[in-house]
């Protein structure tokens, strides 16, 4: 009683009780605090806050309260149902209405797609309700199962690179743009190697060669690489020519 409302409203009390009681001792009248039985000050507390409208105000609360992120069905129509029966609503149709309102939008889309927003009465249409956040809460742990068995099963999915690349290899560009042109000496070494013209490695020619050059994706990025013409084939007498030398 010693902050705000409530200290208004003590000190209000006090001086109504200090100032309108007066006691007489010996002949001579002086001022004597009366503040009344318990049952006096109780009595006068409550009327001075309580709700004016408890009623009104719970209504208000059903129209207004929504089911929070997170929040698992069950907590939220137990506080919807202290609301209903402060509000002395009893009638289904009304507590229908109230309940369905307050839902997360998820789970009220679901409801009514499965038909579970249709029951008999009210304590059917919550076991519809939890039974419909079960199978939702089902759904999201099997497909995050599965999504999780996916990206183990195919690591070219997940987001942390599968390869490094070898400090020793060619000047080939990270996203695996066609190499700069040869040289006339780089062709005449890859050829006695026996080497690709186009990939640069070792062991088969440019006609038998698997390897696929990507394209710059961006304008920015295109600027960036040196435009260069396709390299040419590697023909049967060059072929021809690498065994001679070997």
């Amino acid at each position: 009683m010693t902050e705000k409302t409530a200290r208004v409203w003590a000190e209000d009390f006090y001086r109504v009780a200090e100032s309108h009681t007066t006691t007489t001792v010996t002949g001579t009248s002086i001022l004597s605090p009366n503040y009344g039985t318990w049952a006096d000050f109780t009595s006068a507390f409550k009327r001075a806050f309580a709700v004016v409208d408890s009623k009104g105000a719970v209504m208000v609360k059903l129209t207004t309260w929504k089911q929070r992120h997170g929040t698992p069905a069950s907590s939220h129509i137990t506080t919807m149902n202290n609301f209903i029966t402060q509000a002395q609503i009893t009638e289904y149709e009304t507590k229908k209405a109230f309940l369905l309102a307050s839902l997360d939008q998820e789970l009220l889309v679901r409801l009514f797609n499965s038909g579970l927003a249709t029951a008999a009465n009210y304590t059917d249409l919550v076991d519809n309700i939890l039974g419909q956040e079960n199978n939702m809460n089902m759904l999201k742990a099997i497909q995050g199962r599965t999504k999780r068995s996916f990206t183990t099963q195919n690591p070219r999915y997940t987001s942390t690179p599968s390869r490094t690349r070898d400090p020793n290899a060619m000047d080939v560009d990270a996203t695996d743009i066609r190499p700069k042109r040869l040289t006339d000496a780089e062709r005449e070494d890859l050829r006695k190697k026996g080497g690709c013209f186009k990939c640069r490695e070792i062991g088969h020619i440019s006609t038998n060669c698997k390897k696929v050059f990507k394209k710059p994706l961006a304008p920015a990025r295109a600027a960036k690489v040196e435009e260069v013409p396709e390299e040419e084939e590697e023909t049967p007498m060059d072929a021809c020519a690498t065994a001679l030398d070997f």
